[in-house]
């Protein structure tokens, strides 16, 4: 199965699901790996420069 194929049988099973619980756990294992992704790719400065603003956002202070 080819990786696009992979995606739409993905996007089917999230459609179809009415457990929260799956979601949860799918919303869990994609902030991980974007997580671990953009660190991997930045610097320590990095993270320092936007540390407080994930904090903010960890405590639920959002700004829009």
């Amino acid at each position: 199965m080819n990786l696009n194929a992979k995606k739409v049988k993905l996007i089917n099973l999230i459609i179809n699901t009415e457990k929260p619980s799956i979601l949860k756990k799918l919303e869990e294992v994609f902030e991980l790996e974007l997580e671990i992704y953009w660190w991997d790719d930045g610097s320590g400065s990095d993270y320092e420069t936007i540390k407080p603003g994930i904090e903010e956002t960890d405590k639920g202070e959002l700004f829009s």
